[in-house]
C-alpha cells in the first residue's frame, strides 16, 4: 500500500533507461527523469533493469540517479538488468539499498506491490534455472525474454509460471504480444538509447484493477537523417548524414551538432571506394545473419525483424 495516504495507487513501469555520460544521453536522461519526477513522485515506480549502460557507471550518472531515487516519496523497486552488472565487479545498483524506500532485487523474489501479487526476475547468469519456477502470479516483471524472441540458446522457457509478463530488456516494443494473447509486454525504453529506435516511446501504468495503460513519453530527441546542406530539425537530435561530399566536411559543417559517426554516407564521387566498402561490409553483415538464422532455425518472424533492424543500423 501507499506509505503516504494508506490507500491503494497505480504503479509505474519504467523500461531500461542505459544512463551515460555520453552526450546528448545524458541531457536526454536528465530531462526524462525530471519529468518522471514531476508527475509520478507520489507512486510506487518499478525499473525493469539496465539502469546504466555500464556495470562501472561514472559518478556522475550515479550521483543523477541517486538524486532522483531520494526526492521519491513513495517506494522504488528496482530490477537488476545484464548490464548493471557483472562477475568481477558485482551488481552497480546493491548501494541505493541503502535509501528509504528503495528496493533492488538481485535474486527471484515473490513480493507484494501494492495489491498484486508480483515475481521479480533480475538478470542472473544462471538465469536458465527460472525455468523451474512455477506459480501463478498477478505480474511477472523480468529482464528476460521469452526463448521464442531471443537469438539461438538465449530466452527462458516460462511455461510453468501464470500471470502477466512486463519485460525489461528488449528495447523496442515489439508486436509479438498479440501471438501470446497479449500476456507478454515488453515496456521499452522510455527513449532513444541507440540508432534505430525512433518510435512513441512510453511508460507503463498498472493500475487498481490490475489493467494496464500505456503513458506516452515526450520526445526530446531522435536520431534525425538529413541530406548534407540541410538543417537538424533539434540541436539535441542525433544526426545521420547522407550524401556527404566527405566526412571532414561534415564535420566542419555540423561541429554545432551531435553526429553519429557510422551515419554518414558519402556521394559516389571521388569516395566511391569507401562507400563500396561500407556498402559490402553491411551486406556481408546481412548475410552472415541469414545464414545464422538458417543453422538456428530462428523463425520467421525473428529473423525478419532482425535484419530489418539490421538494415536500419549499420
Amino acid at each position: 500500500m501507499s506509505k503516504n495516504t494508506g490507500e491503494y495507487m497505480s504503479i509505474i513501469i519504467v523500461g531500461d533507461l542505459h544512463l551515460k555520460q555520453k552526450e546528448p544521453f545524458f541531457q536526454v536522461s536528465k530531462q526524462f527523469l525530471n519529468w518522471l519526477d514531476e508527475n509520478y513522485r507520489e507512486q510506487e515506480m518499478v525499473f525493469a533493469g539496465d539502469i546504466f549502460d555500464s556495470s562501472s557507471p561514472m559518478w556522475i550518472v550515479y550521483k543523477e540517479f541517486k538524486e532522483f531515487l531520494m526526492k521519491r516519496k513513495n517506494y522504488t523497486y528496482i530490477v537488476k538488468g545484464n548490464h548493471d552488472t557483472s562477475k568481477n565487479k558485482g551488481c552497480s545498483l546493491s548501494a541505493f539499498n541503502l535509501i528509504d524506500n528503495v528496493i533492488v532485487y538481485e535474486d527471484y523474489q515473490e513480493v507484494k506491490i501494492q495489491n498484486h501479487k508480483c515475481l521479480i526476475l533480475p538478470f542472473i547468469y544462471d538465469y536458465k534455472s527460472f525455468q523451474d519456477l512455477s506459480g501463478e502470479y498477478d505480474f511477472i516483471i523480468t529482464h528476460l525474454m521469452p526463448k521464442e524472441f531471443q537469438f539461438g540458446d538465449e530466452g527462458v522457457e516460462f511455461s510453468k509460471l501464470k500471470g502477466k509478463f512486463i519485460h525489461g530488456h528488449h528495447h523496442i516494443r515489439a508486436d509479438f504480444q498479440d501471438r501470446f494473447n497479449n500476456e507478454h509486454i515488453i515496456v521499452g525504453v522510455p527513449y532513444e538509447t541507440r540508432n534505430g529506435e525512433a518510435q512513441p516511446h512510453r511508460i507503463i501504468e498498472i493500475k487498481n484493477d490490475k489493467s494496464i495503460c500505456e503513458i506516452d513519453v515526450p520526445l526530446f530527441f531522435t536520431h534525425e537523417t538529413i541530406s548534407y546542406g540541410q538543417e537538424p530539425s533539434n540541436k539535441m537530435n542525433i544526426i545521420n548524414v547522407i550524401d556527404a561530399p566527405s566526412k571532414q566536411l561534415v564535420y566542419e559543417k555540423y561541429k554545432e551538432y551531435y553526429i553519429r559517426d557510422t551515419g554518414i554516407k558519402l556521394l559516389r564521387t571521388e569516395n566511391t571506394k569507401e562507400s563500396f566498402k561500407q556498402e559490402f561490409e553491411s551486406a556481408n553483415i546481412l548475410e552472415k545473419f541469414k545464414k545464422y538464422s538458417q543453422e538456428n532455425n530462428l523463425s520467421k518472424e525473428v529473423s525478419e525483424e532482425c535484419s530489418s533492424r539490421l538494415s536500419r543500423i549499420i
